[in-house]
């Protein structure tokens, strides 16, 4: 069974389920899905630690909901955001079960495909946060991110706009603007780290492979759960 720790925010994990009973249902038929646990936590207090810089707080909130998750029969967890990942190594060493990092199966599609570059999107928590960018290192592509501006600019849509369920034609344009300016510093393709941003029509950006976070962590999760 998968736990998903969610509420962070409610529609990014609504999308996880929705992708990981996609992914059970490509591997098993119209009629299979994924058996799972949600435990949801309050998006407003996670997002008021984050602020505070209580990271640990934000991590002890998510280790105890990865208890709950595996009294309730769970034995994989996925953190249904990309930025408590910043928190990966300290969630992994006292959660009971093992966890799915979001951007290995990510950074594995890139690798796949020759991708030596990437351009990576996602809040300023994640795009500024040494575990997050030594990981990508890690698996030896160079990245780049967007300035302090556009960071802001990202903040802000994701923030107040899609975790609100918001999606407008300027956000999209923002967004797809900022990726063209990461593929003129030398990305060669896009990583959306962020739950909330494949909420927008990136179908329509062609300039370069677009992997969303999102769709790689459901798929490798039901692959590794063999369901």
């Amino acid at each position: 069974m998968i736990g998903l720790i969610g509420g962070i925010s409610w529609r990014s994990t609504a999308l996880y389920h929705q992708r990981i009973n996609e992914a059970a249902e490509r591997r098993g038929g119209r009629n299979a899905n994924a058996e799972s646990v949600i435990v949801s936590l309050r998006y407003e207090t996670l997002l008021e630690q984050g602020r505070a810089g209580n990271w640990d707080g934000v991590a002890d909130a998510i280790v105890a909901a990865l208890a709950r998750a595996s009294a309730a029969g769970a034995t994989l967890g996925l953190l249904t955001a990309v930025t408590p990942h910043r928190m990966f190594d300290r969630i992994t060493a006292a959660s009971p079960i093992p966890l799915l990092h979001v951007l290995d199966p990510a950074l594995a599609m890139l690798d796949e495909q020759g991708i030596g570059c990437v351009g990576v999107l996602g809040t300023s928590y994640t795009l500024t946060a040494a575990p997050f960018l030594d990981r990508i290192d890690a698996a030896g592509l160079a990245w780049r991110i967007p300035d302090e501006p556009g960071r802001r600019d990202l903040d802000a849509m994701i923030q107040d706009e899609l975790t609100q369920g918001v999606v407008t034609a300027r956000a999209e344009r923002r967004a797809m603007e900022l990726a063209d300016d990461l593929m003129a510093a030398g990305a060669e393709a896009v990583l959306l780290a962020c739950t909330e941003l494949p909420l927008l029509a990136w179908r329509r950006y062609d300039r370069a492979p677009v992997v969303d976070a999102v769709t790689s962590h459901a798929d490798a999760a039901v692959v590794r759960m063999d369901l």
